[in-house]
């Protein structure tokens, strides 16, 4: 069998097979009778020398790669996607607004620390103010933004930032009524090698295409959704115009998102969706340009397990937990077959059996087993441990 580069790609030789070629040596070089054993000295520095060997054949496949986009990992990854002009995305910490109060005309300046009470391994989620605000007085709301200190995909739910760590006086409360955007994590490789093959397409003839790539690259952006109507009547699922497109995306700054869509759409065909923006072209003419939000829908589940004496204390909040892991790794714009939330349930250390699982749209769910949940075109599921009901039987 041949190795190495090959018509066929690098053909890796692992280090069994270097260490079969050792011992096949070692035997022609000494004769059959000689011991070979993994711990008898000639076995030993086999061993050792295979696992070196195997080690070379590895950083040659690596190189290899490098120029590979299937393949490539890592800093070589980085750097062979920056041919089409694109960069890994780096991780970015999440944001919320802040609601302050305190003595009229108190200045808080940008860098102030508020923080959520301690969970039950010690931590919290601490925030800094970007800018200076002042406060007006005893029942007048103060907004300002606050980016989270640790960067990544980190969750700030509404109502958690409660606590002033930076000791101002006359400062009296914060809050967020809000939950924030969350940050991102670094951009994995098999993330960055999707957006890669995303963008090809800006190259291409597709308009279409050209677009999704577009908005795909645009920071921040999670999911993107493309609707035409190319037909002489409203469009009968979007209800969108005669002659119309419509981008539904999620993640990513409004103006950001309708440069990308101005800078790639057909001339003459009119955007569609519930956000406009005014872009200025190279004349410094206006151009409303029209993008779609999608509205979160909350997911309701009531869910009644058995579970062996003596129950777990956590188990609810397990099951719960084990639900929205289960559920984060799902497009939340596709609809939702009630049958695929029991595998979290089931999975969860301490339950028996799942006695009754039912879930939708509304806070008393009625679809069970066969059943799907639907999201229309212009939405996204969103689940909450507040909205799981857990009910446990011994």
């Amino acid at each position: 069998m041949s190795y190495g580069v090959t018509d066929k790609g690098f053909i890796l030789k692992t280090q069994s097979e270097i260490l079969k070629e050792l011992q096949d040596d070692l035997k022609k070089g000494f004769g059959n009778d000689i011991i070979l054993d993994e711990d008898q000295p000639l076995g030993i520095i086999a061993g050792v020398i295979s696992q070196a060997v195997s080690e070379l054949w590895e950083a040659e496949q690596a190189s290899y790669s490098a120029y590979d986009p299937d393949n490539a990992f890592g800093n070589g990854l980085s750097d062979l996607v920056q041919i089409n002009d694109i960069e890994r995305l780096q991780e970015t910490s999440s944001t919320v607004t802040l609601v302050l109060h305190g003595d009229n005309g108190l200045l808080i300046p940008a860098g102030s620390a508020c923080s959520t009470d301690e969970d039950l391994d010690g931590n919290k989620i601490v925030v800094t103010t970007i800018e200076d605000v002042v406060l007006q007085g005893a029942g007048v709301d103060v907004a300002v933004v606050a980016r989270c200190t640790c960067a990544g995909q980190i969750k700030i739910p509404a109502n958690s930032i409660i606590n002033i760590d930076s000791l101002i006086l006359g400062w009296d409360s914060v809050n967020n009524p809000n939950e924030g955007d969350e940050g991102r994590n670094e951009e994995t490789d098999v993330e960055l090698r999707i957006r890669r093959k995303r963008s090809v397409g800006l190259g291409g003839q597709s308009i279409i295409d050209a677009m999704y790539s577009t908005l795909y690259n645009v920071p921040n952006v999670k999911y993107v959704r493309i609707y035409e109507n190319d037909k002489a009547g409203n469009d009968p699922i979007t209800g969108q115009a005669p002659f119309s497109f419509q981008c539904v995306v999620d993640g990513g700054i409004d103006e950001d998102i309708a440069k990308g869509i101005f800078n790639t759409k057909p001339t003459g065909i009119p955007s569609a969706g519930n956000t406009e923006v005014i872009i200025y072209d190279s004349s410094n003419f206006p151009h409303p340009v029209k993008l779609t939000r999608p509205t979160e829908v909350d997911i309701y589940l009531d869910i009644v397990v058995t579970s062996q004496a003596p129950v777990t204390p956590t188990l609810a909040d397990d099951i719960k937990a084990n639900i929205l892991d289960y559920v984060s790794i799902y497009n939340t714009f596709d609809e939702i077959p009630v049958n695929e939330l029991i595998t979290p349930i089931q999975g969860t250390l301490g339950v028996k059996n799942t006695i009754e699982l039912k879930a939708d749209r509304t806070s008393n769910p009625q679809k069970s087993y066969g059943d799907i949940i639907a999201i229309n075109f212009n939405e996204k599921s969103k689940f909450t441990t507040d909205n799981i009901q857990v009910r446990i039987i011994t």
